[in-house]
């Protein structure tokens, strides 16, 4: 059995906004969190409906050498896949 870790990352949150891509020690949260989640399960994605955050998400995808998968059908959500 295979399971998948979904990240839900949305910058318009009304407690903290942009948190995804707050910088934590030189990093964004959402590379953060990726990374250990990735520990835990090899198979994650990141979901979001937030262009910022996509292009975050693809430009740490391109330099650490993730691969990338995005689905641009469903609600306007976009999810990337490691």
């Amino acid at each position: 059995m295979k399971i998948l870790a979904l990240i839900p990352a949305r910058y318009a949150s009304s407690r903290f906004p942009g948190k995804p891509l707050v910088l934590v020690h030189g990093k964004p949260m959402i590379q953060r969190v990726y990374e250990q989640t990735v520990k835990a399960f090899p198979n994650a994605c990141v979901a979001t409906d937030d262009e910022r955050i996509y292009n975050a998400v693809k430009e740490i995808s391109e330099s650490k050498g993730y691969s990338m998968v995005i689905d641009r059908a469903s609600a306007g959500s976009i999810i990337f896949a490691s």
